[in-house]
This record gives C-alpha cells, structure tokens and sequence, in this order.
C-alpha cells in the first residue's frame, strides 16, 4: 500500500518493470493477469496491476467519454501527442474552445530525442501551459487522455525520473489565475490527438499556433459540440 507509481516505471525507458509488477501478484490471479496482459508496458497504462480499460472504470465521472463545455468563466484546453519512438520526432498540439464549444486558438510542434511515449504526454502538457500563460489566459480546464501525465504533473513526488521537466510544466501553470486538469477518454479528446498526429504523420514539425481550429478538422469540432453537454 505504501508503493507509488513510479516503483514500478524503469527508470531509464520510462516503461513499467514487468519483474516489479509481477512481484505484486501472488498465486494463479497474478499468472491470469499477465497472461491476459504479456506487454506491460507504458502503451498498457496500468497502475496497480489494472489495464487502460480498469482505469476507465474506477477513475470515476471525471473520465469521460465525450467533449463536454467548461462554465463560462473558464476555457478548456484539450492536449494530445502523438509518439512513435526515441529516433523519430514526437508531436504534441492543443486546442481551446468556451463553453459554447467554439475552437477558439490550436497549436502543434515537435520534440526530437524524445525516450518514451510519457515523456511526450508531458511535453504535450509543457507546450499548452507554456502557450497558454504566454497569451495571458486566467481560468484553463486541461483535459488529456493520459493518466499518467496528469497524474504526474500533480502529484511530481510520483515521477523522480521526469522531476525537471514537471518543475518547468508547474512554473507555467503557476502563471494562470486558476486551472484543472482532467483525464477523459480518447473519445473526449479526439481532436487534440488528431492534430497532434497530424505533426508526425504530415512532418509538420514547425511550431505553428492558429486561430479556430484547423479547417480539415472543424467537422470533428462542431461534431463535438453537437454532442457536449454543460460540463459543469
């Protein structure tokens, strides 16, 4: 009960130690687990032996499954990254809209060198803070699809091996008047991650920030707004 998260991450890849996860387990329930599981790895997202899926299940009604508005006094601010290995360029991007579900500013850019897919969650955080205090923005809802990288950015004790780089992610968040970070999934987010795709498989790897929302994807954003209920 008193292990943490990062006692079960190799610290040098980022990954989870599979010979650290299995010592949890004792008995035929820990066999099926890994039988059920043989990658577990970070692509797995597991915490305490559960799957991506069991995460989705015990967050709560804070995980969820559609775009929904932020109350007026707030803009949200969806962040993706898009991660293939340590030898390719990673891409992250984020997108804000109001409460009436209106994409109001997107950006992308890219990492090089960049050692694993969590890394790049959290670079994807760094970028979106860094951008959002620069344009002066107050109250910010941050949704991502990444437990982990939320998890890490509130709780930095958690993630020794990533201290330097949440400090940094912390000091742009300080700059904000007020600000929330939420895990959501994939559905919820699905336009972040689709424009921080578009960085690794279109090679788009200047930083850009634009107004709206990309043209190509505006479908997708009214298509979100359609749907969305009052987050609040």
């Amino acid at each position: 009960l008193t292990l943490k998260v990062s006692d079960l991450i190799d610290e040098r890849h980022g990954t989870w130690d599979v010979q650290r996860v299995r010592h949890l387990f004792v008995g035929e329930d820990a066999n099926q687990i890994l039988e059920m599981r043989p990658q577990l790895n970070r692509h797995d997202t597991m915490v305490w032996g559960f799957s991506r899926n069991d995460i989705d299940e015990n967050v709560g009604e804070s995980a969820l499954a559609c775009w929904r508005k932020p109350c007026p006094s707030f803009i949200k601010c969806n962040v993706g990254s898009s991660w293939a290995d340590a030898n390719r360029n990673c891409g992250v991007a984020w997108l804000t809209r109001n409460h009436l579900g209106v994409s109001l500013i997107h950006s992308h850019r890219s990492y090089s060198m960049v050692a694993s897919q969590l890394e790049a969650e959290l670079l994807s955080f760094l970028w979106a803070a860094e951008s959002l205090s620069t344009l002066r923005h107050k109250n910010v809802v941050f949704e991502s699809s990444s437990y982990l990288a939320g998890e890490a950015v509130l709780n930095p004790d958690n993630f020794p091996m990533f201290h330097g780089l949440i400090d940094v992610i912390r000091e742009k968040l300080s700059r904000l008047q007020l600000w929330s970070i939420a895990y959501v999934h994939s559905g919820a987010n699905q336009c972040a991650e689709a424009i921080a795709r578009s960085v690794t498989r279109d090679q788009r790897y200047a930083s850009y920030v634009g107004k709206d929302g990309p043209s190509w994807l505006l479908p997708m954003i009214l298509a979100d707004a359609v749907r969305a209920d009052n987050g609040y």
